[in-house]
């Protein structure tokens, strides 16, 4: 494990009741960083899970088999849900990133894969590092994605390795949704930096390159105006398919549902005229709070 802060207690619990598990504090490390960190000092293959996921009992061994399948796999994905417990959690599973599972009987060809349930073959993962460095708050692994693709590499998906995601508290929620969209403002130019180069780290210093004339800012406004949709039809079927009932939540559901997405497009249109500007604010906000990032390997 590794983290940028933790209690000596939280630390001895952890050691007590796991022997097994190194740990190791860095302060002030970021989420991606963290998880490169942990690729150099573990070992054997390297399998990312976060503590806000509840991971079913087979998946370590589905994960690990798909291996075994060809040399030629060297990324294997695991499918990731929102687990619904109230109206809360329901209005995050018909709008957030994470789709409903698949239900498929065979692993599948994946567009992509998020690090809180993922797995790399250890050399592959050093050879191509996902980026630390970028300007971005949690979508470092999407331009990687993109990187993996152009070079010809696909991501292989096991439907039978799955896990569900639990939703935090509303605050973090919100400041997820805020930077989330920042992201998606400033991914593209990411990814046309990467085109034109095929070395992973030379876009690492693109921090103040997102520069846009009036005329292009109203215009961005506008179609993030145009574009806001308060859930995603596949996922609101799904949830109701797998159960009903739900329905009878969805008045309680739907304003949160509103106000998660007012703060997605909020978050995009500050960021088409202050970049920096929200992530700036988080961090100091996190550094302040001394909250603690952990990435498990």
């Amino acid at each position: 494990m590794v983290g940028g802060y933790a209690s000596q207690k939280v630390t001895e619990q952890i050691s007590t009741k796991y022997p097994w598990i190194s740990i190791k504090q860095i302060p002030g490390i970021g989420y991606h960083e963290a998880k490169m960190i942990g690729t150099t000092l573990a070992t054997g293959r390297i399998v990312f899970c976060d503590s806000d996921c509840v991971y079913a009992s087979s998946w370590l061994k589905n994960i690990l088999t798909a291996f075994s399948q060809s040399l030629g796999i060297n990324i294997v994905a695991k499918e990731i849900s929102i687990l619904v417990r109230n109206p809360y959690k329901l209005a995050i599973a018909i709008r957030y990133f994470f789709p409903r599972f698949s239900y498929q009987e065979q692993a599948y060809i994946s567009q992509g894969y998020y690090l809180n349930s993922v797995a790399f073959r250890r050399h592959f993962l050093l050879q191509h590092s996902i980026p630390v460095d970028l300007p971005l708050y949690r979508s470092n692994c999407q331009i990687y994605i993109h990187y993996l693709h152009s070079q010809g590499y696909n991501i292989l998906k096991h439907s039978q390795a799955q896990a569900n995601h639990e939703p935090s508290t509303m605050s973090f929620m919100s400041w997820c949704y805020l930077l989330r969209d920042r992201d998606r403002a400033l991914r593209e130019p990411l990814k046309l930096s990467l085109t034109n180069s095929t070395d992973l780290n030379n876009i690492s210093q693109l921090t103040n390159s997102y520069q846009l004339t009036r005329s292009q800012k109203n215009c961005a406004v506008i179609r993030t105006l145009w574009q806001a949709k308060f859930f995603k039809k596949a996922q609101m079927v799904a949830v109701l398919q797998e159960d009903p009932r739900r329905i009878f939540s969805l008045p309680l559901t739907v304003p949160i549902a509103v106000y998660f997405e007012l703060l997605y497009t909020i978050g995009s249109i500050i960021t088409y005229f202050q970049p920096n500007l929200l992530l700036n604010f988080y961090k100091q906000r996190e550094a302040s709070s001394g909250e603690l990032t952990i990435a498990q390997t």
